[in-house]
């Protein structure tokens, strides 16, 4: 028993060691989430709450100012950026993180982090008294505002905006967006029973007035109100309608007072809410909301939110939030949150957030999404949390999670994956492939036949080889990943001459010393013959380089040369190069092709 006592004493001390042994890196995950802070008293919970320790220089940041500090599940790197207000890197000796700005993006605007200082002030519509108690939400904190209804915010973002979510009990919820460069704002709030009835015809002025015909071109909705009034009051209950139009058929001259659960409308047909089917051959214009199933053969119109199925042969438009399947011949837009499936032949807009699926041509979301996005265009103005996949194009301001075009892949910030045949990726952290990679700067990897990275890595070689050729080799994409066009010539012999094209990667040994590894295909001419006989010489080249200024490296290093041939000797007897050293690694002749191994020194400059 006392053996066991020890044992299992032993197990749980060993247990501990390794748990207190585990390190934190930069991109481990980590969460803070305590309101206003400076920088150093959230630096001190990090390192109280991670038993971590921090250095920095107080002269390289300007950190003075609180700021609202709420990060769940980030990376340290990421966590510590935003905390200091600027892009920066983390130096690691064990569990002591040196902090210091990241002079590579030091340049790049829009991805330096903003200070957004905004005070505002929410009031009544109508009366101008101070609204207290409302909440303010964005970027995944809220406040509330105080008896004056004033209220201020302080947030380090990369965006030129910051989006408020602002709602408060019986009035209507307001989303607004206010650019970086604003001080003061004033925001307006509607109550519910006050709503503003002008955007109804003439002969209404007040909502217990009799409605009368509803015309389409009416139908006129004021772009800021993305909810209308919810007072049930107004409407009546009623089982079915049949209209031929909104001013002909039973129930029809007063439609728009009424909630029905059955509507059935021969060219056009308007109700106050639809709570159950609606079909129409013409046009279907609901006034408040529409749940359950709606169909039509030009359009279903919907001045509230939408929860259930729309399908229409020509367009699905819903003024409030959607919660189901639009399904369209030609468009579906919402104007509110959109959570759920868009199908259209046509085109699919979401002014708002979306969560689910378009599927369309077009797609189109003016605010962030969560999801899919298939067709041939699709674009997303807010950051994409979600997929995009099309024919054609792919756009957004940042690239969350994947973005596959067989064509053109675009977004100013790329912190997950593009594949395409053209990626132009801005900042990308991640992943690109493609035939063509366009950046500003990758710390992520680009595969392609050629990467252009404007802050990446772009050399040429210049070097002479035991193979007897001279050769020059332009390479560009990053350090991780770069491709190489080159050109090559035996001086002996200039009618022997090849063009070839490859890839490599160069990584740092010590400061000045890193070593490359480059592998290329050419396609040798001998004796200045452009025939079609095949002559292929592969490198392998294992080099160390010796970096004596910014733009000046001495290489030198091994290669391995391969050379695969079908070419016949002048007597036409056997297949046979030139090119071969005589220290040969391997000389055998296979299925109508001579393959010869050698081994090579090179030596070289690179600017």
């Amino acid at each position: 028993m006392q053996k066991i006592k020890l044992i299992a004493l032993f197990i749980i001390t060993l247990s501990g060691l390794s748990v207190f042994s585990q390190n934190i890196s930069p991109e481990s995950k980590i969460s803070i989430c305590e309101g206003y802070l400076q920088a150093d008293e959230a630096l001190k919970i990090i390192e109280n709450k991670y038993n971590i320790k921090f250095s920095y220089n107080p002269n390289l940041f300007s950190i003075e100012n609180e700021i609202y500090i709420c990060k769940r599940n980030k990376s340290l790197e990421e966590v510590i950026s935003y905390i200091m207000g600027t892009h920066i890197v983390l130096i690691t000796e064990g569990n002591y993180f040196i902090i210091k700005p990241d002079k590579k993006h030091a340049d790049n605007e829009q991805n330096t982090y903003k200070t957004i200082k905004i005070n505002g002030i929410i009031e009544n519509a109508i009366s101008g008294a101070p609204i207290e108690n409302a909440i303010i939400e964005t970027y995944g904190y809220k406040l509330y505002t105080d008896e004056v209804g004033y209220f201020n915010i302080k947030v380090n973002l990369t965006n030129d905006s910051l989006t408020l979510f602002i709602n408060k009990e019986n009035y209507i919820g307001y989303k607004t967006r206010i650019p970086a460069e604003s001080q003061n704002v004033k925001i307006k709030l509607q109550r519910i029973d006050e709503v503003d009835y002008t955007y109804l015809p003439s002969t209404v002025k007040d909502k217990n007035s009799t409605i009368e015909t509803y015309w389409l071109s009416s139908l006129v909705l004021n772009d800021n109100q993305t909810e209308l009034n919810k007072d049930r009051k107004v409407l009546l209950e009623r089982d079915y309608q049949i209209s031929v139009i909104p001013s002909i058929g039973r129930y029809s001259l007063q439609s728009g007072m009424y909630r029905y659960n059955r509507s059935y409308n021969i060219l056009a047909g308007y109700t106050g809410e639809v709570y159950g089917h609606e079909i129409g051959l013409g046009v279907n214009i609901v006034r408040f909301d529409m749940t359950g199933f709606q169909a039509s053969g030009i359009a279903n119109i919907v001045g509230g939110e939408t929860a259930g199925f729309q399908f229409s042969g020509g367009a699905n438009v819903c003024i409030g939030n959607v919660k189901g399947v639009q399904f369209a011949g030609t468009a579906n837009t919402s104007w509110g949150h959109f959570k759920g499936v868009q199908i259209s032949a046509g085109a699919n807009l979401v002014k708002s957030k979306l969560r689910g699926y378009q599927i369309a041509p077009v797609n189109i979301v003016i605010d962030t999404i969560l999801g899919c996005q298939t067709g041939a265009v699709n674009i997303v103005t807010a950051p994409a949390q979600g997929a995009q996949i099309s024919a054609v194009m792919n756009y957004t301001p940042l690239n969350d999670f994947l973005q596959y075009s067989t064509l053109l892949n675009i977004t100013k910030q790329n912190r997950a994956s593009q594949i395409g045949l053209i990626n132009i990726g801005g900042y990308s952290s991640k992943f690109q492939l493609g035939l063509l990679n366009f950046a500003d700067t990758v710390s992520g990897i680009s595969i392609g036949f050629l990467s252009f990275v404007k802050n990446g890595y772009t050399h040429l070689d210049i070097d002479m080889n035991t193979g007897r050729f001279a050769e020059v080799k332009f390479k560009t994409g990053t350090n991780k990943f770069y491709n190489i066009i080159k050109a090559q010539v035996r001086p002996e012999n200039e009618a022997d001459f090849g063009i070839g094209y490859g890839f490599g990667t160069d990584f740092k040994i010590w400061k000045f010393i890193s070593f490359t590894t480059d592998l290329t295909a050419s396609h040798i001419f001998e004796n200045n013959t452009l025939n079609q006989n095949l002559n292929i010489l592969s490198n392998l080249d294992l080099c160390l380089n010796f970096n004596i200024a910014r733009h000046f490296t001495l290489f030198t290093g091994f290669e391995t040369n391969l050379l695969l041939t079908n070419q016949l000797n002048t007597e036409g007897t056997e297949y046979q190069s030139s090119l071969p050293t005589d220290n040969l690694w391997y000389d055998q002749t296979f299925n109508n092709q001579r393959v010869y191994i050698w081994p090579g020194i090179k030596l070289g400059i690179r600017i």
